[in-house]
């Protein structure tokens, strides 16, 4: 099972996390017949931050050949 939190919800208060940082949660889970029992503690996830995708990109001719791409 998975869990995406929102880097924003994550970095911003109350918990403030630098990037980088590494967190160890637990896991309650609650439907209509109540709460579950707790998680053992997760493997541990790094706050990271995914780069936006390069923007003006060009060939550069001089070097790209039938293996390279000059870019």
């Amino acid at each position: 099972m998975n869990c995406s939190i929102p880097l924003s919800i994550l970095t911003a208060s109350p918990f403030n996390l630098a990037l980088g940082q590494i967190i160890n949660v637990k896991i309650i889970a609650y439907n209509a017949y109540g709460y579950s029992s707790e998680s053992t503690i997760g493997g541990g996830s790094v706050v990271i931050h995914v780069p936006d995708a390069p923007i003006n990109l060009t060939n550069v001719v001089s070097i790209t050949s039938a293996n390279q791409i000059g870019i």
